[in-house]
């Protein structure tokens, strides 16, 4: 293994300098790419390590507020249900950014929120307690109830969006039902939703591994001059050693002709 990382960084040193620079630039593009990879994985680390660790998860929709709401990654919840037919949305209205353009301000950037609550039988009924808010970017279709716990699943909304959006929602949220700071939920499967993410930890891995190997297989090595010399000296002593066969082979053939004659 010596020795075979003295010649590959011996054919190192014999590349031309444009190939020097393409190895560089080709290494700086792994290393953003995996930087790039472990940023985009680092939402399924989280979550994943939050499951793993968090010894008193919330699993019921009415422990999801206060301090709990700031620590939840994930929700794996026992019971909770989205009321759809609730459901309100806002929007902004977008101008052209051609002035010349003929295009009329439109609506854009939409947002929409639904209300949770406890029991199934409350979806619909205007009294019934609402304990969070359910949050999209896009329509709020249907529940989404997972196998853990058997009920609601979702994301917490701070860990998905920024101050920005957060405010929009409040504000849409605040609207109808005044609240000093309600509870979000971007309702998902926490797994099905993060899964190109737990792609790009793996990639970002591979990436990794194999520009470790390559640095390490290319980096200059502290026994290449006893690599380089234990070969010559075993080539030397097989020299030497082939020589020797052959002078003693030749005197004994001498030795038989001198008894012959």
């Amino acid at each position: 293994m010596m020795c075979f990382r003295v010649g590959i960084s011996q054919r190192c040193k014999q590349l031309p300098h444009s190939c020097a620079v393409f190895c560089l630039i080709t290494l700086a593009a792994i290393v953003i790419a995996c930087v790039a990879c472990f940023a985009v994985a680092s939402l399924w680390l989280s979550v994943a390590w939050d499951d793993a660790s968090n010894s008193h998860p919330v699993t019921s929709i009415t422990k999801f507020s206060g301090v709990q709401q700031r620590r939840a990654w994930a929700l794996f919840l026992s019971d909770g249900y989205v009321d759809v037919k609730a459901m309100a949305s806002k929007h902004m209205m977008c101008k052209p950014g051609n002035k010349k353009s003929h295009i009329p301000p439109h609506p854009c950037n939409f947002i929409y929120v639904a209300p949770i609550v406890k029991h199934a039988e409350d979806v619909g009924n205007p009294a019934a307690h609402i304990y969070a808010w359910a949050v999209s970017q896009s329509p709020i279709v249907a529940d989404v109830h997972c196998l853990q716990n058997g009920g609601l699943c979702g994301i917490a909304a701070r860990r998905l969006y920024g101050p920005g959006l957060l405010g929009r929602f409040r504000s849409l949220i605040h609207a109808s039902h005044p609240s000093t700071d309600p509870p979000m939920v971007f309702v998902s499967d926490p797994w099905m939703f993060l899964a190109p993410n737990f792609n790009c930890l793996v990639w970002g891995m591979c990436l990794g591994s194999g520009m470790v190997l390559l640095l390490l297989l290319a980096a200059p090595s502290e026994g290449a001059e006893t690599c380089s010399c234990s070969w010559l000296s075993s080539s030397h002593h097989s020299t030497a050693a082939s020589g020797d066969n052959d002078t003693s082979e030749s005197r004994a053939f001498m030795h038989t002709e001198q008894l012959d004659a």
